[in-house]
């Protein structure tokens, strides 16, 4: 009972920030010195996770940006190194005190494919090989997207529906595997959605079915969806689809 309350207060708050956030004044962002902290931000050439490594950067931290495309990588990397310089030149004292340096060492690329599960063994071992002796401060599960096919993840040792995988089961994999290499006082930053609120009664989502293939390739019939791969998947579907794995980040970042 205690939970179903909580859920319906988030949810409503939630639901007035929507409509509210955008009357809101702006918020002023906290600045605080992270020389010699390591971070490492998924998804990071575009949107939240390309501002997110601004800001670090800007703080003084060491930055990996881990992207699926590295070209598009690139581009965020000299993009960061463009605007934080001239943040710092504008504001030389905006991370306690000391000006930051930025060098080539300060922004990496590193290529991570959070769909493909070879791909995120391969990060974590050069992460070991190249900077095993580096303490992982920071990790933010920002990556993550949205299909209008219907696909299985590859190279995954059960069929998974590719957008789960992206979303959910691949952030799970890389925060699990680099846990040998987390600062004693880490944080593990994983970005959801308030469309987590949007999963009704949140009773159709069954944790022990990870995949949630039977119910969309079930038979029409009996609930199902009667999806083949390669098929288009709806908006309505997509949407759901979406508010399920902004539901499980949830639940995962709880547990």
């Amino acid at each position: 009972m205690l939970l179903d309350s909580s859920y319906r207060g988030s949810r409503i708050l939630a639901q007035i920030y929507v409509f509210l956030g955008p009357l809101l004044p702006s918020l002023r962002v906290p600045y605080e010195n992270l020389s010699g902290r390591v971070a490492i931000v998924t998804g990071a050439n575009t949107g939240i996770g390309l501002e997110t490594a601004k800001h670090l950067s800007s703080m003084g931290a060491t930055v990996i940006l881990a992207c699926r495309n590295v070209e598009k990588g690139d581009a965020a990397r000299s993009e960061i190194l463009a605007a934080v310089g001239e943040r710092t030149k504008a504001n030389p004292n905006n991370n306690g005190g000391a000006p930051v340096v930025l060098s080539e060492v300060n922004v990496r690329v590193e290529q991570l494919d959070l769909g493909d599960a070879p791909s995120v063994r391969a990060f974590v071992r050069r992460w070991e090989e190249q900077s095993g002796s580096k303490a992982i401060d920071i990790l933010i599960n920002n990556a993550g997207t949205g299909l209008r096919t219907y696909e299985h993840a590859p190279n995954a040792s059960q069929s998974y529906e590719k957008g789960y995988y992206i979303n959910v089961l691949g952030p799970i994999q890389l925060t699990l595997s680099l846990l040998p290499y987390f600062a004693v006082n880490a944080r593990v930053v994983n970005v959801s959605s308030v469309a987590n609120f949007e999963v009704p009664g949140r009773s159709w989502v069954d944790p022990t079915d990870l995949a949630w293939n039977s119910r969309i390739e079930g038979v029409k019939e009996q609930g199902g969806w009667g999806l083949s791969l390669g098929d288009t998947i709806s908006v309505p579907q997509g949407m759901q689809l979406y508010y399920r794995v902004k539901f499980m980040q949830v639940v995962f970042t709880y547990v």
